[in-house]
């Protein structure tokens, strides 16, 4: 049995700790902290990947450390008992607005959040309580409650609530052993978890996660959940400072001089606005549905009004907009692979040799790859959330190079551009032949 010198992980971490330290103090960038004023993102450059290597080794190595100080069985009764009531509880501080309730700047006691809530004194402190074992508030003397970094997101990033609420409603985990159960092994996208998790799925049986959004809800309220859906992309897309970077070095847009191009399922335009700041020469066509247009014109900034559009476009019927470049980012991963060949195949009647066609898409890595443990678990936690509402997936390399030969031969894969994050920039081009 091969054992782990906690001395040794110990001075490891430590090593890690000190090239991070190091670089925050030689570059004077703001010390870390979970303080309510703290920055919501750590200050390092995603680009220094000496830093960023550093990062990735600390985590992994102080999560090794806790769990040895565990042991399996603790492990295990933690991941069984509390990871339940972390979400229950993040769930309830969102949509019963106790984040809200709370100053900035000041504690204010359990009884005073509870009145302004509506909820009993006795139910607030037993949320927050709990949530306070998460640094999700903090307790700075007794029976009073402050915000910590995460707590004050909810309230200084308001679009937080919708990925937030996105993920505990729509994202029906619970429903996932009985969907199986019912339906099997099936590339279906209306035979899901989420589907047996909506009475809507009842009187709509045919309809998918899409239309279900687009429609639930009764009058001012129709639509709710897709204007929700859109609002935690723009704050997940961009809570990260690395969000432009990526977008902009995942692809060589200069290279592509003037040129139009179809941001295909690209909702409320986020993506092809920060391209296009960047990029004056290319023109965007920001295609989705409908009911996204006033959210895009909201969002469209004055001075690139005349550079990106939007256009109502429904990926399943074919393409009609001829463009240079057509980009779908995080589309495919949304379907299962009939479904995602469609997708491709709807964009045949438009193309002609030398258009390209740019994936921004998670590409799965080989067992032992040299990601960082906490990169990878995303990326497989995303997996799982496409198979619960979609019966969709992630997909490897070689199931990307199989995806685009089934739907065309003339789809030729010429490059992956990997960015230091979760999702990489596949470059197709349309060959003649």
């Amino acid at each position: 049995m091969s054992t782990q010198d906690l001395t040794k992980l110990a001075a490891e971490l430590s090593a890690h700790a000190k090239v991070l330290q190091d670089h925050l103090e030689a570059n004077k960038l703001p010390g870390l902290s979970l303080d309510k004023d703290a920055l919501i993102d750590a200050p390092f450059d995603p680009s220094n990947l000496e830093i960023q290597g550093a990062r990735a080794a600390l985590i992994k190595t102080s999560k090794l450390i806790h769990d040895l100080a565990l042991g399996p069985k603790e492990i295990m009764l933690e991941r069984s008992t509390n990871t339940k009531f972390d979400q229950m509880t993040l769930h309830a501080v969102v949509q019963f607005g106790i984040a809200e309730a709370i100053p900035l700047d000041e504690p204010i006691t359990f009884e005073a959040v509870a009145k302004k809530v509506g909820l009993s004194t006795d139910r607030v402190t037993r949320l927050l309580r709990h949530s306070m074992t998460n640094n999700l508030f903090e307790e700075p003397r007794a029976g009073y409650v402050g915000h910590t970094a995460l707590s004050s997101i909810i309230v200084r990033e308001p679009l937080s609530r919708s990925w937030i609420l996105h993920n505990f409603e729509e994202i029906a985990t619970t429903k996932f052993l009985e969907a199986y159960d019912k339906y099997g092994e099936t590339d279906e996208p209306t035979e899901t978890a989420t589907s047996l998790a909506f009475d809507y799925f009842t009187k709509h049986p045919k309809d998918n996660l899409w239309t279900f959004l687009e429609n639930d809800g009764e009058g001012e309220q129709k639509g709710y959940r897709m204007r929700r859906f859109a609002e935690a992309m723009v704050w997940v897309s961009g809570h990260k400072n690395d969000q432009d970077m990526i977008l902009a070095t995942g692809f060589d847009w200069a290279s592509l001089g003037e040129a139009t191009v179809a941001d295909v399922g690209g909702s409320v335009g986020h993506c092809s606005i920060a391209i296009a700041k960047k990029f004056p020469s290319l023109k965007f066509i920001v295609q989705d549905f409908g009911a996204l247009e006033p959210a895009f014109q909201a969002a469209l900034p004055t001075e690139i009004k005349d550079q990106v559009s939007f256009q109502p476009h429904d990926f399943f019927t074919p393409q009609t907009t001829k463009a240079d470049v057509y980009f779908l980012r995080h589309v495919l991963h949304d379907y299962s692979d009939p479904y995602a060949i469609k997708i491709l195949r709807n964009l045949l009647p438009t193309l002609v040799p030398g258009n390209r066609i740019i994936l921004c898409e998670i590409v799965l890595p080989p067992p032992g790859a040299p990601l960082p443990p906490s990169v990878v678990r995303v990326m497989h936690s995303i997996d799982l959330q496409m198979m619960v509402v979609q019966n969709a997936k992630e997909r490897s390399e070689e199931q990307w190079i199989d995806l685009l030969a089934r739907a065309d031969s003339r789809f030729k894969l010429v490059n992956i551009g990997r960015v230091p994050a979760l999702q990489s920039f596949l470059e197709i081009k349309f060959d003649s032949a």
